[in-house]
């Protein structure tokens, strides 16, 4: 007579050891977009396969004028429509213009690659980084590893709160002082002390936005990003 033995119930895992015949290590989409972050699966590139790509990769894709995030050997590339990338030009000039005045450090736009740590690299779409924050950096290099005091991401439609709090996370754990998140559509923006979750304050038209300890002596009206800055049409003649 033999005795039954009991099985162990199976365990789900977003990743699995990489094999020959999978060396992404990801059992499903699901999993990739996962260990992604959350992001969209239309922002993730598949070459190199996700779970593979190295640094290596984002520097040689950035030559192509093809910029990416590498988050777990995923490369991803978000995209960004017209009516969202004005919004971040008129935040850089007018960020740029105060830092420029006063000399403050170095401000980058949405081609900066941010290394938060080997093997994680972010893409705000505006950095700023007081300058003793960068007296070791290495200016020819593909990289910028000092952590930015200030971050600003302006949201697609296609972000979803996932991929949001993950880049946040990722921010909060290098180092980040603030954090603005600019929504387009909405008209508001999200403000993150030190990058954290649970700090976020939301301003709207009728407020102002401060640079506080991070650029103080800044503030700029919410509605100077967002007014609609065409002329009216010329009346037509009777």
């Amino acid at each position: 007579m033999t005795t039954a033995t009991a099985r162990k119930p199976r365990t789900k895992s977003a990743k699995t050891a990489a094999t020959s015949s999978n060396p992404t290590g990801f059992a499903t989409l699901a999993d990739i977009i996962a260990a992604a972050g959350g992001v969209p699966p239309e922002w993730i590139i598949f070459t190199p396969l996700p779970g593979t790509a190295t640094e290596a990769d984002v520097v040689a894709l950035d030559g192509m004028d093809i910029t990416c995030e590498l988050v777990n050997g995923i490369l991803i590339r978000e995209p960004m429509g017209n009516k969202d990338d004005r919004v971040a030009a008129i935040m850089h000039t007018l960020i740029g213009m105060f830092v420029l005045k006063h000399n403050l450090g170095a401000i980058g736009g949405s081609q900066a690659l941010l290394r938060l740590r080997p093997g994680l690299v972010r893409l705000p779409d505006i950095c700023f980084t007081p300058w003793d924050a960068i007296v070791d950096e290495d200016e020819d290099g593909a990289f910028q590893d000092a952590a930015p005091a200030l971050v600003v991401e302006v949201l697609s439609p296609s972000n979803t709160a996932t991929a949001m709090a993950r880049k946040l996370e990722d921010y909060a754990a290098a180092g980040v002082k603030l954090a603005w998140c600019v929504n387009p559509r909405r008209q508001e923006i999200d403000v993150y002390v030190n990058a954290r979750l649970k700090s976020k304050k939301t301003l709207t038209l009728a407020d102002t936005l401060p640079g506080g300890k991070v650029l103080p002596g800044f503030t700029l009206p919410v509605k100077t990003i967002f007014e609609d800055r065409r002329p009216p049409k010329p009346k037509k003649k009777a």
